[in-house]
């Protein structure tokens, strides 16, 4: 039987953390379950394989990878299923030259590659992604001007962006779909099932956990504040640091019961324009993937949003604003006295 990779792509914001968490942390587990999960392309970002992503996009890049991973295999006994997982690898299936570097990477290591992609409902992901972005400390735009620059690419019309790695890749693909009937059952199980392996059997098995939480309204509201704040108290600040700041702060602001509710940005209009704009390419992808109606797959409330709650700080009132404020100025006070000032970065080269 020809030696198998399975490649989980994604997509992002379809609780890729947690299963990549929990496969790091099961990595024993899975072994004697007769699926191998290497160390290798962990270098960047310890539960995830970004860096064999990252090799595989200039041609002639792989060689490097390609050699740790040859030698991890060969002290592992070169095992007969491998499992890799970056949801990175999605933005990449589109492009038929990378997807072309992937097939003949995993056949040079004599491994076929079946592909592992997880889809959700439009309108609920582009929230997702959002967060993420100002998570990220990324430029400050409205989550409207994030939705517009986001669906002038086809990234979000699933069955087309992976029409290349369909085609290359054919009778290798699997597509599962992330909804709310899943997660009730249990994403770590649905998992499982879709590597082939018996989900009923946890007794050496560490749970799943929930790892990189949406933050609230104010929560975020706060991420725009504090980044609009520090770069006008710091001129060319550079924002690659705020990196480090972002998991303690989203604690702080947790404990002040901020994330109690998830943000929701997209108004009811943007809703139905998101689900008209993906409706088509979706019915194709439910076909395909599941020779299923889409709505048959996905319940009325994958697609629907809860109400906007973006929070607005001038709107707020006077007790909370103030609150709210104190908080931010707090946070910036901490980052600039907690990292180099951009002289001594000049002065020390870094």
């Amino acid at each position: 039987m020809p030696r198998q990779i399975i490649i989980h792509a994604g997509t992002p914001k379809t609780g890729t953390t947690a299963i990549q968490k929990f496969c790091r942390d099961n990595a024993a587990a899975l072994s004697r379950r007769g699926l191998f999960w290497p160390r290798t392309g962990t270098e960047q970002i310890s539960h995830n394989h970004i860096a064999l992503v990252e090799a595989l996009r200039q041609p002639g890049s792989t060689d490097v990878a390609f050699t740790a991973l040859s030698r991890e295999l060969d002290a592992a006994g070169h095992p007969g299923r491998m499992l890799i997982s970056a949801e990175h690898f999605y933005f990449h299936l589109a492009d038929p030259h990378y997807v072309e570097r992937l097939a003949g990477f995993c056949a040079r290591m004599g491994y076929t590659p079946h592909l592992l992609v997880y889809v959700r409902p439009q309108a609920a992901a582009l929230n997702s992604y959002y967060t993420q972005y100002i998570k990220n400390w990324r430029a400050l735009a409205s989550i409207q001007q994030f939705i517009n620059a986001e669906m002038v690419p086809s990234r979000h019309a699933y069955i087309e962006h992976l029409a290349p790695a369909l085609a290359r890749f054919a009778g290798h693909v699997t597509i599962k779909p992330y909804s709310r009937k899943m997660l009730e059952q249990g994403i770590a199980g649905d998992f499982l099932k879709s590597l082939g392996l018996d989900a009923s059997s946890h007794k050496d098995v560490k749970p799943i956990e929930t790892v990189n939480a949406a933050p609230g309204p104010k929560t975020i509201a706060a991420f725009i504040q504090a980044r609009r704040q520090l770069l006008e108290a710091v001129p060319g600040y550079d924002v690659t640091q705020l990196s480090a700041f972002t998991r303690p702060f989203i604690a702080a602001a947790g404990t002040l019961g901020w994330n109690d509710q998830k943000f929701w940005g997209i108004a009811p209009e943007s809703q139905a324009r998101i689900t008209s704009r993906y409706a088509e390419s979706n019915e194709r992808l439910a076909q395909f993937a599941w020779g299923l109606p889409w709505s048959s797959v996905f319940e009325p409330a994958d697609d629907i949003l809860p109400d906007v709650n973006i929070f607005k700080p001038a709107l707020a009132p006077q007790a909370e604003r103030r609150a709210f404020r104190q908080f931010v100025s707090q946070l910036v006070e901490t980052i600039i006295q907690t990292t180099p000032s951009q002289d001594k970065q000049s002065e020390t080269g870094t």
